[in-house]
Parts: structure tokens; sequence; C-alpha cells
């Protein structure tokens, strides 16, 4: 989606994010995805300087996350 606002809490899915051209085709679903990152991609991507170091490349793969909630 062009000109996108990334939030980590949003009332849409990957999928629906994903195939919008604009935010005002999306239409708000009855829950709330949250979307966290697991690990971090190193700066850098030889556009513009070096490319990213082996070490810190990181590379797309299915995560399993716990989580917890508690009152405060």
């Amino acid at each position: 989606m062009a000109g996108q606002d990334v939030r980590a809490a949003v009332p849409w899915t990957c999928e629906d994010l994903a195939s919008a051209r604009h935010t005002t085709c999306l239409t708000p679903r009855d829950r709330v995805y949250v979307n966290l990152d697991v690990a971090q991609h190193g700066v850098g991507s030889g556009a513009c300087g070096p490319r990213v170091q082996p070490r810190y490349v990181r590379h797309a793969q299915p995560v399993s996350l716990t989580l917890g909630f508690r009152t405060c």
C-alpha cells in the first residue's frame, strides 16, 4: 500500500493491508491485530553505502512467541 502508515495495533489483517491501494479502502474488522518485530535486519542495503554484514542479515521465517498480559 503506497504511503503506508505503519502501526503495531490495527483493525486489519496483514493481507488487508497488503491488498489495499489506499487507507480509505480498508474496512475495520471486529478485532485488533498486533504486529511485533521479533528481529531487525541490519542497517544498510548497498543502495547507498555498504551492504549489511553477513552476521546481521535476517531472513523471514515463522516464529513462535508467547505473550502474557496483566492488569496494572
